[in-house]
């Protein structure tokens, strides 16, 4: 059986002035989920930095996650500086990878 359980909080935090023109909005996520995924591990997401969405870009474009699963190393998921792009980093034991991600 899976379960997930989530508390997640957005915040508006620019693009007040512009009411009629939402392409300047930027968000800030936090929050944390936990869980059993499908193989029955027990796993913990938090939003250790909170995320950025921006309505004019596909991505986040910065902030992080703790991901930590029963068994398994800590990860720590890196969405960058800033720039509206698709790549991230995730670190585990250390060692650092560059990734590219899906639309949100």
């Amino acid at each position: 059986m899976i379960t997930r359980e989530v508390s997640r909080t957005r915040t508006f935090v620019e693009g007040f002035d512009t009411r009629w023109d939402t392409r300047d909005d930027k968000w800030h996520i936090n929050g944390v989920a936990t869980g059993i995924n499908r193989i029955g591990l027990a796993y913990t997401r938090e939003i250790t930095s909170p995320l950025w969405k921006e309505i004019g870009c596909r991505f986040i474009t910065h902030g992080t996650i703790l991901i930590q699963a029963e068994g398994r190393p800590d990860a720590i998921l890196d969405y960058g500086d800033g720039t509206c792009d698709p790549e991230a980093t995730i670190t585990i034991n250390g060692e650092t990878y560059k990734i590219r991600l899906r639309r949100w």
